[in-house]
């Protein structure tokens, strides 16, 4: 097993940075392009959700770490802040039902996430939110 980890300012213009983190860190796995796009985007809406909701308009940190297990092709992606407590698994997904132009504003990008994940899961621990994803990649 193979553990990173990166501390950023939870700000919208550290997004570049946790991206090409996040990129470095699993050129370590067999990970096919698409489905590193798509943890990219993953990544991309929950670390811009830290950073416009977390924090309100005070500033925080935002951590992410990694646990790579290359035998098993598999990463581990935990999302830490100090933010106000916020669960995104309590939270349902939108009604796909709906014409798009009918669907209210937000929540698109969790479901998104969690459909691209093999398991995602939450805590709030010591004044911490922690959302951790599970994903196995394909060789």
């Amino acid at each position: 097993m193979v553990e990173k980890s990166l501390e950023v300012a939870a700000q919208e213009e550290k997004l570049t940075e946790v991206l090409a983190f996040v990129t470095e860190s699993l050129s370590l796995l067999s990970c096919p392009k698409k489905e590193l796009m798509q943890i990219k985007m993953v990544l991309e809406e929950l670390f811009i959700n830290i950073a416009s909701y977390a924090y309100d308009e005070k500033d925080g940190k935002a951590t992410v770490s990694l646990a790579l297990y290359p035998e098993e092709n598999k990463a581990c992606i935990t999302l830490m802040d100090s933010g106000k407590p916020f669960n995104p698994l309590e939270h349902d997904g939108p009604d796909t039902g709906l014409a798009l132009e009918d669907m209210p504003i937000g929540g698109l990008g969790i479901f998104y996430s969690r459909q691209k994940v093999d398991d995602m899961s939450y805590t709030y621990k010591e004044g911490r939110n922690i959302l951790s994803l599970t994903k196995t990649f394909t060789r």
